[in-house]
């Protein structure tokens, strides 16, 4: 099967040590993302070994982003997870969303790259060759303004398109599209933010799960007990 995005969370923002974000309805073996930013180069930590990191970046003292990513639990769908180790003087914001198709065991995420590019009114996203075919490929854009709405960028779709209320500064942007194996190429996507703002753009590929073979193998004649063929 293909894999498909399925929701998006409601984002998170404030000025705090811990961050509850709930998750979209999903189901077992779903892959949910985390993607957060601090309007400064706060720690953001995991709430459990169950999540896996695929990318943290600080750039400068302006911006500091984690996406990570965890295999959902038919528990999962409408949870609460919690992001400890924010320092809870600058502001946050986060959301998780959910991609439906991938791989339902070992490591999701093919491969990954990222850029911190500077004061612009663009989120840039690294070259990226992905491992597989047939996967999704994801861009986490992550940006040091509100009141922004994010630019096409080409060929993806955008599902998460959020800002903070006005004084936090920071915008949260997601966008994937199917693979077809080759290189992305440097892409980016403008926002219509006046003010320009340091910004991260991640960039990965999401395995796909193995599609079912059915019927195209051998077949052998069913042995009765004692080992005679029936």
């Amino acid at each position: 099967m293909a894999i498909t995005f399925i929701a998006a969370g409601t984002a998170v923002a404030g000025t705090l040590t811990t961050m509850d974000l709930v998750a979209p309805a999903c189901a077992a073996d779903d892959i949910l993302i985390a993607q957060l930013s601090s309007n400064d180069n706060d720690a953001v930590a995991l709430p459990s070994t169950a999540w896996t990191i695929i990318n943290e970046l600080n750039n400068g003292t302006g911006l500091r982003s984690t996406t990570a990513w965890k295999r959902a639990l038919l528990a999962d769908s409408g949870a609460t997870f919690q992001f400890t180790g924010l320092a809870g003087t600058t502001v946050n914001f986060g959301v998780l969303t959910v991609y439906r198709g991938v791989i339902p065991h070992g490591p999701a995420i093919g491969t990954a790259t990222s850029s911190a590019n500077a004061s612009a009114d663009a989120v840039t996203y690294a070259t990226l060759t992905p491992r597989h075919n047939a996967g999704v490929i994801v861009a986490c854009g992550h940006y040091q303004e509100d009141s922004t709405t994010a630019g096409a960028l080409t060929t993806f779709t955008n599902v998460v398109d959020v800002e903070t209320l006005t004084g936090n500064d920071l915008s949260l942007f997601q966008y994937f599209i199917q693979s077809d194996g080759t290189a992305t190429g440097a892409i980016s996507h403008t926002t219509t933010s006046t003010v320009d703002a340091v910004n991260n753009g991640i960039l990965f590929d999401l395995i796909p799960a193995s599609e079912p073979t059915g019927g195209g193998g051998p077949t052998y004649a069913r042995l009765e007990r004692g080992g005679r063929r029936g």
